[in-house]
C-alpha cells in the first residue's frame, strides 16, 4: 500500500510484517483518519507504483521500512499461522494452510509461491520498492533500527511516537532455520538481501 500523505507532500510504502501496522496507527491519529477499524481500512489515499512515480518526479518524498527477510519470514510463520495452532480459529488470510504447518513446511511452501501474486505478508519486499525498473523510495530505513529512524522522521514531520501493534514472540530466526530453508528463502529473497545489505 503506496499512503500519500498529501499535507507533507510525502509517501509512505507499507510493507506487511515491517511495523506496519504501528507506523499506520501513528500516521492515522496524526492526519485524523483513525478510527476502531483496522488500520488497513482506514481511508487512505492510496497511489498506484505509476502515479507515485509521477509525485516523485514533481517532488514527493517516499519512503518506507525494510526488515530482515528472514526474520520476517519467520514473524509471519509466528503470527499469521503457528499462534493459531490448537485452535479453532485460523488467519483468514492463510485458511487453506493447517495450523499444525512447521516453520521448515512453511518455509518450502512459501518460497514456492509466486513473488509477483503471493500474500504480502512474505512477499519479497523488493516488489512493493521498485516498479518499471526504477526505484519508488527516497529513502529506506530500517525495523532494526526502527525507533532510532522513527526519530529523525519525528524531527522532520512532528509525527506522534509508534504504539506497539501486533508484536509475535517468536524465537531468533536463526534458531529455526536448516540449511536447506537457508538455501530456500536466500534464493527467494535475494533481491531483499542485495538492497538491505541483509546477511543470515
Amino acid at each position: 500500500m503506496n499512503i500519500h500523505l498529501l499535507e507533507d507532500r510525502a509517501c509512505y510504502i507499507a510493507i506487511e510484517k515491517v511495523a506496519c501496522s504501528s507506523i499506520k496507527y501513528a500516521l492515522g491519529h496524526h492526519y485524523g483518519i483513525a478510527s476502531r477499524k483496522m488500520p488497513h481500512v482506514w481511508p487512505w489515499r492510496k497511489l498506484t507504483p505509476d502515479r507515485l512515480l509521477e509525485l516523485r518526479d514533481e517532488g514527493v518524498w517516499a519512503f518506507a521500512f525494510i526488515r530482515n527477510p528472514f526474520d520476517r519470514l519467520v514473524s509471519c510463520w509466528a503470527h499469521k499461522v503457528a499462534r493459531y495452532r490448537g485452535k479453532r480459529a485460523r488467519c483468514p488470510l492463510f485458511r487453506d494452510l493447517p495450523t499444525s504447518t512447521g516453520f521448515i513446511d512453511f518455509v518450502a511452501w512459501a518460497t514456492a509461491q509466486d513473488p509477483r501474486r503471493c500474500n504480502w505478508h512474505f512477499r519479497p519486499q523488493h516488489r512493493f520498492l521498485e516498479h518499471q525498473g526504477r526505484p519508488l523510495t527516497d529513502c529506506l530505513y530500517y525495523f532494526e533500527s526502527l525507533s532510532g529512524d522513527w526519530r529523525m522522521l519525528q524531527a522532520r514531520f512532528g509525527w506522534p511516537d509508534l504504539p506497539h501493534r501486533n508484536a509475535t514472540p517468536h524465537p531468533h530466526y536463526r534458531e529455526l532455520f536448516t540449511a536447506q530453508t537457508r538455501d530456500m528463502a536466500e534464493r527467494y529473497y535475494a533481491r531483499d538481501l542485495e538492497i538491505g545489505g541483509y546477511e543470515f
